[in-house]
């Protein structure tokens, strides 16, 4: 695994992280109208694991 993929699989998930969050926060406080809260395991360890998941499983080469 060479330099470019650790960083490629960092930006990935730090990307799956904000975007979660982003939805996260407008689901909760425009769509259901609760309060925001954070959770280190649901807004940011199960966004890694997506991120992971879309960069380690294999891809289909067209």
């Amino acid at each position: 695994m060479g330099e470019n993929r650790v960083l490629q699989i960092v930006i990935t998930c730090v990307i799956v992280i904000v975007f979660w969050n982003l939805l996260d926060f407008i689901l909760d406080e425009f769509i259901f109208k609760q309060g925001y809260e954070f959770d280190v395991y649901y807004d940011v360890l199960l966004p890694i694991f997506v991120g992971l998941a879309v960069e380690l499983f294999p891809k289909k080469k067209a």
